[in-house]
């Protein structure tokens, strides 16, 4: 499952790091579509048996923050919680 996501990561990263000639500037970070995946995800799975060790509360509000706002260690949390929520 983290393989898949990796390589769909990578897939997605290729597309969107794309530098505008006109703006000269970089497109959107690379984790929006995957973060907007995970956190649908996520917080679809009432009964997901990971709740009872996880603090729903701070995985919510990392889930809703911005991906350019994310530091390595959160991009690490988003990606481990797409290996146990993401099917």
């Amino acid at each position: 499952m983290a393989a898949k996501a990796a390589h769909e990561a990578l897939r997605r990263a290729r597309g969107a790091t794309h530098r505008s000639e006109a703006s000269g500037s970089f497109g959107a970070d690379p984790l929006d579509p995957i973060l907007a995946d995970v956190q649908e995800q996520v917080l679809a799975a009432e009964s997901h048996p990971a709740w009872e060790v996880l603090d729903r509360g701070r995985c919510e509000a990392l889930l809703t923050r911005p991906a350019a706002s994310l530091d390595e260690m959160s991009r690490y949390h988003v990606w481990r919680l797409a290996t146990l929520f993401v099917e």
